[in-house]
C-alpha cells in the first residue's frame, strides 16, 4: 500500500493562469490598491504596508502609523531611496488601500 499524493502532477501552461493574472490588474484588485514594500537586512527588516511603517529588529518590532500620503512618500524615500515625486505620482493612482494580509 502506498500512501501519499502527487505534487504538481502535470505541467501547466501560462494560458491556464491568464484570467487570474488579468484579474490581479483590475482597478479593484488588492494588488493594484495597496502599498507593500519590504527591505531585509541581516538581523532586521523594514516594511511599509499602506500607512504603516514597521521595523523589525531581532525579536522585537516597532510599528508607526503614517498620517497621510506625504508622510508615506517621505518614509518610502528614507527607507527605500525612491524619490518622493515618483512615489507621490504612483500613489495618485490608488483610490483605496486594501490590506494584503486579510
Amino acid at each position: 500500500m502506498i500512501h501519499g499524493c502527487a505534487v504538481n502532477p502535470h505541467a501547466r501552461t501560462l494560458s491556464e493562469f491568464e484570467s487570474v493574472i488579468k484579474d490581479s490588474y483590475n482597478e479593484k484588485s488588492t494588488f493594484m490598491n495597496s502599498v507593500m514594500l519590504v527591505k531585509y537586512g541581516k538581523n532586521s527588516s523594514k516594511v511599509i504596508h499602506n500607512f504603516s511603517s514597521i521595523e523589525f529588529q531581532y525579536n522585537s518590532y516597532q510599528k508607526r502609523k503614517l498620517q497621510d500620503k506625504d508622510e508615506l512618500a517621505m518614509e518610502i524615500e528614507n527607507i527605500f531611496g525612491i524619490p518622493v515625486e515618483i512615489t507621490k505620482e504612483s500613489l495618485s493612482y490608488l483610490s483605496e488601500y486594501f490590506d494584503v494580509w486579510n
